[in-house]
């Protein structure tokens, strides 16, 4: 049995490639392969996905055992990189990157992200998924999911996740499947995973549109056509496809199109990147931010002076040089409007974003 395979990462537009917390691994010897989504809303997220990824494909376990390692003494393992990792970039960090640093890890305080991970024993898939991304198998038109997502109308939602103050939100899903000797196995971070399950249940040769992907420019076109239809959300998407085909078990002739497809200004998409500043919201540094905790942040920030001075402070920051003012009153009008559709049209941004499109094409 052969695996042919393909992988792509993208952020989301207008974003630089070095800003993405999605990350993907790939080890063919070992048949391993893993992909994670570090949530926007936490401390260098990006760097904790990249720990996550890397240590599932160096693990000696099968995938579906993955959490017993877990738990079993290497969560705490990568917290501690992951915190002498964030300390070096915090000590290298001059001026108002470092400022930014220390009021991120102040609002924040943890990192965490999603994973989702399979391993080959012969002609047996076992796999491992907690969070929002997740593992497809398109096997004869028919499409079987594994993530805890319970259905494609459910993204957009608080998701799973490993984090690295050495908690794990939800139950992760593992188990093992058998495969045929023709079959396609597909694993996507949100946004992506999102627009697969809606695009192959009403067309099963959507699996085939992915895979005429020829390298990571007509990627990227591809991806820009699906925003500007409204179709996939404005999200750092990951793609990792492997096309089952031959005989009975898993042979070492593996066709890899990695090293095509990975982004241009990134030459190792599992590794640490160096990252610059995210997009903050103004949260107690116990939780993570999601739509469903938006409200509390509204109603704690409408009644409290030190979090609409924090709001100020957030936004007003790095605009010295502009000699922008901003006022306590429009920060705060701006910010509850802003959490407010966010929580309430979490697709109402994809249409502001094709909109500007549509402008801008008709200016040019």
């Amino acid at each position: 049995m052969t695996l042919n395979i393909k992988q792509f990462v993208s952020s989301a537009e207008g974003k630089p490639i070095e800003l993405c917390a999605d990350r993907v691994a790939v080890d063919n010897n070992t048949k391993r392969y893993a992909v994670a989504d570090g949530v926007s809303a936490s401390y260098m997220p990006e760097i904790w996905a990249g720990l996550l990824v890397d240590s599932f494909i160096t693990s000696k376990i099968r995938a579906d055992f993955f959490q017993e390692e877990l738990e079993g003494g290497l969560l705490s393992e990568l917290a501690e990189k992951w915190q002498f990792l964030v300390h070096e970039k915090e000590q290298e960090a001059e001026g108002i990157i470092a400022r930014r640093y220390e009021r991120n890890r102040r609002l924040f305080g943890q990192a965490a992200s999603t994973l989702a991970g399979v391993s080959f024993e012969n002609n047996i898939i076992y796999y491992y998924v907690l969070g929002d991304s997740c593992v497809f198998l398109v096997e004869d038109k028919e499409l079987k999911v594994f993530s805890n997502v319970k259905d494609e109308e459910s993204f957009n939602k608080t998701p799973f996740y490993i984090g690295s103050s050495k908690h794990m939100k939800g139950e992760a899903i593992v188990g093992h499947l058998k495969v045929s000797n023709d079959c396609w196995l597909l694993m996507m971070t949100d946004a992506m995973s999102e627009w697969f399950w809606h695009q192959q249940k009403k067309d099963s040769t959507t699996v085939q549109r992915l895979w005429s992907i020829k390298d990571q420019n007509d990627f990227e076109t591809f991806i820009g056509k699906e925003r500007g239809n409204l179709l996939m959300d404005n999200d750092d998407v990951s793609l990792l496809i492997i096309h089952i085909v031959g005989g009975e078990g898993i042979s070492d002739d593996i066709s890899d199109y990695s090293g095509d497809t990975k982004p241009s200004n990134s030459s190792d998409i599992s590794s640490v990147n160096e990252t610059d500043n995210r997009e903050e919201n103004t949260i107690n540094n116990e939780f993570l931010v999601n739509k469903e905790t938006i409200t509390n942040v509204i109603e704690q920030t409408s009644n409290n002076p030190d979090c609409q001075s924090t709001i100020v402070k957030i936004c007003s920051e790095g605009q010295e040089d502009q000699s922008v003012k901003v006022t306590e009153k429009k920060v705060s009008s701006y910010f509850y409007l802003f959490m407010g559709l966010y929580r309430t049209y979490p697709k109402l941004f994809n249409y502001i974003l094709s909109f500007h499109r549509y402008v801008k094409s008709k200016r040019n």
